[in-house]
């Protein structure tokens, strides 16, 4: 039978593991601190009409943590939503086609 200390500190463990997930995308803004220029920018820029937000970078550095939290943001106010990942073989054309497949499903 594990003593009171062991019993505690797997608890804190498993807490930790709840809240600190580096791999996996930030779903909530209330776990996504440090770049509330970014998602404001990228915000105020889908709010304008005709323009369009592409982001872009390295593997890792919170592209898909970025995008949903804007996404989350521009769902409260009834806006439609395209997310789409890049695979290693798409090109410009492809990844659009996919922009746009994604718009029409979300448009019924």
């Amino acid at each position: 039978m594990p003593n009171d200390q062991t019993h505690v500190t797997r608890i804190h463990v498993e807490k930790v593991d709840l809240v600190f997930t580096p791999a996996t995308p930030i779903q909530t803004d209330t776990l996504f601190a440090g770049r509330a220029s970014q998602v404001d920018k990228v915000y105020t820029t889908l709010l304008e009409a005709g323009r369009h937000a592409v982001l872009y970078g390295e593997r890792g550095v919170g592209k898909t943590s970025l995008a949903n939290i804007v996404s989350e943001k521009l769902a409260k106010n009834n806006a439609i939503v395209a997310k789409a990942s890049a695979d290693s073989d798409d090109s410009f054309a492809s990844l659009w086609r996919k922009v746009f497949r994604l718009l029409a499903e979300s448009c019924g």
